[in-house]
């Protein structure tokens, strides 16, 4: 998938802060509520393509790696809470220690999945294909 994006920042690490388009937000109802504006998110800048801040580029979000870094993200947690209830009830017997070990569970899913995506760094960046 393709999206348009305004560089806010380049960094030394061969890599840009990519923020919304103001042609993203034309036509929208919900300005007064959105905080997308001000978010940001990093994209590989390999081979120099976004030049300067405010430079309008192309980023590419391979479809595959977003299905699968969503799925990671969410169904993960979700899967280790039903087996930490699931844990708790059978083998402690009651359905408050189900309930705390699933959340725990969940908890030390997300701080897991949090250190694969910081350990796979780049390779799971969007990567910019040209400056506009």
């Amino acid at each position: 998938m393709y999206k348009e994006g305004r560089v806010v920042k380049i960094n030394p690490d061969e890599t840009a802060e990519i923020g919304c388009s103001a042609a993203n937000c034309e036509g929208c109802k919900a300005g007064l509520f959105c905080n997308a504006k001000e978010l940001t998110f990093l994209a590989d800048n390999k081979g120099g393509k976004a030049t300067a801040e405010g430079d309008l580029v192309e980023v590419y979000l391979p479809p595959k790696q977003t299905i699968i870094q969503t799925l990671i993200l969410f169904l993960a947690p979700l899967f280790m809470l039903g087996a930490g209830f699931a844990l708790g009830v059978f083998v402690l017997g009651s359905e408050k220690a189900g309930a705390l070990a699933g959340f725990v569970l969940m908890f030390v899913t997300f701080a897991v999945m949090g250190a694969i995506n910081k350990k796979r760094d780049k390779k799971s960046l969007p990567v910019i294909t040209e400056r506009l």
